[in-house]
Formats: structure tokens, C-alpha cells, sequence
């Protein structure tokens, strides 16, 4: 189970204004594209203090190239470098450049555990930009988690009426029905019935296998989660994965975990084989 991208619950915003990456330094486009393979490490080495000076000069001398800094307070936050992204995101908020870094900050202030700035921030990234579901989707999380329940379910149900085709948005909101205490278990049922209609069809499903047909070979089980890493979900699949007969079992581990750690480390000696999965987010 190794390092890849991290769980998407967070949903990028899809409308406002858009930032070309054609026209980036090469080193900024190097460092979010290794920062998004899982490659964080490879990411923070090209983030040093010449390569931010570079960036900044860029845009003081042609303001129309902000997008230069947006993508550079990005890859400070996918590389968890979460203070020096919410400078830089607020420093374009301050040039009145781009009111998508509202969502961004809310993001950051989220996984901080700052839950009523986060609120704040979505709220203004919504007023900006009112048709984005994912916008929406992401202040509804964010106030389901803060206890308010009604308005939270409101704006789910807004987001996926914008989206109904976006499978992170249902699936979100699927996780989220679990909240409501007084749901019918019909409509819990109805609705993850749904979800596989949609973006799940039988004709999806491979019909064909290529495997030997030998009844004694081993059998193969595979893995696959965001959260083989330090998290209650780990501690639970640690037994179970320590459970299997290896002579009768190959285990295969596929970890889409951004920040790896000593859990991570426990579960691949655990497994026979395990995988970087960039595509599993």
C-alpha cells in the first residue's frame, strides 16, 4: 500500500475561471504533477526558495499571469505545506485575482481542523460562483460535520441536482445519508441502488477471465483504500490481513494514501505484493 493520491472527498470547483498549464515554469508544472502521481517528496525538492522567487517575480512583472501563483499555493497544498498554501492563496484574494481560492482556503482550514473558517470560506467561494456543485458540495460537508444537519443535506441534495452524472458528489452524498437518524432504510437502498445504475452498469463487469482454470492455484485478494495509513479503518484491516493462510493466498495492496506512515510501512510487510495506485482517488 504506497504512496499515491489521497481520498477525494474534496471536490474541485467546476465552473469559475480556469488556469492554463501550458504557460507555467517548468518547475511548477513538475511539482503538481508529482505532487498529484503521489511523488511528494520529488514535489517539495523542486518547491525550494529560488524556484517561489521565481514564480513571484513572474507575476510582478505581467499581473495577468496570476494563475502562476495559484499554481504555486497548489502544490504547497498537495504537498501539505498547508500554511505557506494558505499565504499564498490569501495574497491572491488580496489582488482580487481569483475568488476560487475561497474553496482552496476552506479546504486547508478543513484539514486543520479550523471547521467555522472553512464554513466562512466555502460560503464565499459559493457566493462567487453559485452553480458549482462542487463548491456546494464541499460547504455541505463541511456544516454536516459542524452539526448543522438540515442545511448541510440541503446543499448535498443541491450539488447532486447540479451534477447527477458526477460519481465523487452522489458517492458523498451516499456517505452522508448515514447521518440522517429518522432515513427509511428503503431509500438508503433505493439510492446506493441508483448510484450502480448510473455509474456502475452490469455491462461494466468483465465477463471473460484469462486466469488458469487450476482449482488449487492460490487465490489472489486484492485491496484497495485511502486509508491504509494511521486511521481507525487500518487498525480494523490489520487482523485481517494478518489472518490470511499465505499458503493459500496471495495478498495484493493497493494504497492511494498521499502522506504515508509507519501503518502504511506495517501493512506492506503484511502483503505480498503492493502498488501505487495514482488512478484509485
Amino acid at each position: 500500500m504506497s504512496r499515491s493520491k489521497s481520498r477525494k472527498t474534496e471536490q474541485s470547483p467546476t465552473s469559475g475561471p480556469t488556469h492554463p498549464t501550458y504557460d507555467l515554469p517548468q518547475f511548477l508544472a513538475r511539482a503538481n504533477a508529482a505532487a498529484d502521481a503521489g511523488r511528494i517528496e520529488e514535489a517539495i525538492r523542486l518547491l525550494d526558495d529560488d524556484a517561489v522567487e521565481f514564480a513571484r517575480e513572474i507575476v510582478e512583472k505581467d499581473p495577468s499571469r496570476a494563475f502562476v501563483i495559484y499554481a504555486l499555493a497548489a502544490a504547497f497544498r498537495k504537498t501539505g505545506q498547508l500554511l505557506r498554501a494558505e499565504d499564498w492563496y490569501k495574497k491572491i484574494l488580496k489582488g482580487g485575482q481569483d475568488n476560487s481560492a475561497y474553496n482552496e482556503l476552506g479546504t486547508i482550514c478543513r484539514a486543520q481542523g479550523r471547521l467555522s473558517e472553512a464554513i466562512q470560506y466555502r460560503r464565499k467561494a459559493l457566493q462567487a460562483y453559485p452553480d458549482d456543485a462542487g463548491i456546494c458540495n464541499n460547504l455541505a460537508r463541511d456544516l454536516i460535520q459542524a452539526g448543522e444537519i438540515k442545511e448541510g443535506f440541503d446543499l448535498l441534495r443541491k450539488s447532486v441536482e447540479k451534477a447527477p452524472e458526477h460519481p465523487d458528489i452522489r458517492s458523498n452524498f451516499l456517505n452522508h445519508l448515514h447521518h440522517l437518524p429518522d432515513l427509511d432504510p428503503q431509500v438508503l437502498f433505493d439510492e446506493h441502488e441508483q448510484w450502480g445504475r448510473i455509474h456502475a452498469p452490469p455491462t461494466l463487469a468483465r465477463v471473460s477471465h484469462n486466469n488458469p482454470a487450476d482449482p488449487d492455484r492460490r487465490l489472489r485478494v486484492g485491496y484497495i483504500s485511502p486509508d491504509f495509513r494511521t486511521h481507525s479503518v487500518a487498525y480494523f484491516f490489520e487482523p485481517l490481513l494478518d489472518g490470511h493462510d499465505r499458503r493459500n493466498v496471495e495478498v495484493y495492496g493497493y494504497g492511494n494514501v498521499a502522506f504515508p506512515d509507519r501503518m502504511t510501512e506495517r501493512l506492506n510487510e503484511s502483503s505480498t505484493t503492493t502498488e501505487t495506485s495514482a488512478a484509485c482517488a
